[in-house]
C-alpha cells in the first residue's frame, strides 16, 4: 500500500544533514540504507497509520493513500518529522513540536468534519453513496 509520503518528501522537508541528525546511529557522517528503513520508513508508516486512523470514517484508508493528496502528503511529513526526532531520543526542537501538534489538530478537525481535506472528492456526510446521483446540468447557449 503506498504511503502519505516518500523518503524523499521528509528529506526535502528536513535537507540531508538534517536528516543525518536525527537517523545516523552509528554516527558514521552517513545515513545508510539500514538505517532508512529502520528509522525513516518506520516513521513514515507510523505517520499514515495516524492519518488512516483519523480518516477511516470518512473513506477508505486505501482511497486516501491512492489519491496522492498534497495535503495529506505535508500531514504526514510533518508526522514523521516528529516521529524521528522522539525516535532520536531527547527533545525534539520546538519547531518539530509545533508543525507535529499542527497537523495533529488539522487531522482532528477533518475527523470531526470541521474542516475538509482540500483536493479530495469523498462522500459528503450522511449521504449513503447508493443514492448518489449525478444531477441533470443546463446547458445554456449564448447568443
Amino acid at each position: 500500500m503506498p504511503e502519505y509520503c516518500s523518503q524523499s518528501d521528509v528529506i526535502n522537508r528536513l535537507s540531508e544533514d538534517g536528516l543525518r541528525y536525527l537517523i545516523d546511529r552509528d554516527q558514521d557522517g552517513l545515513v545508510s540504507e539500514d538505517e532508512k528503513t529502520r528509522f525513516l520508513d518506520v516513521a513514515i508508516e507510523r505517520a499514515g497509520l495516524t492519518i488512516d486512523t483519523q480518516i477511516q470514517h470518512l473513506m477508505k484508508p486505501s482511497f486516501a493513500r491512492a489519491a496522492s493528496n498534497s495535503y495529506l502528503k505535508h500531514i504526514c511529513v510533518d508526522l514523521t518529522v516528529g516521529q524521528l526526532a522522539r525516535l532520536a531520543g531527547g527533545e525534539p526542537a520546538i519547531s518539530v513540536i509545533v508543525s507535529e501538534n499542527e497537523a495533529k489538530k488539522k487531522l482532528e478537525r477533518i475527523r470531526y468534519r470541521q474542516d475538509i481535506i482540500p483536493g479530495l472528492v469523498y462522500p459528503l456526510p450522511g449521504v449513503p453513496t447508493s443514492q448518489m446521483r449525478p444531477s441533470n446540468g443546463m446547458v445554456i447557449n449564448p447568443r
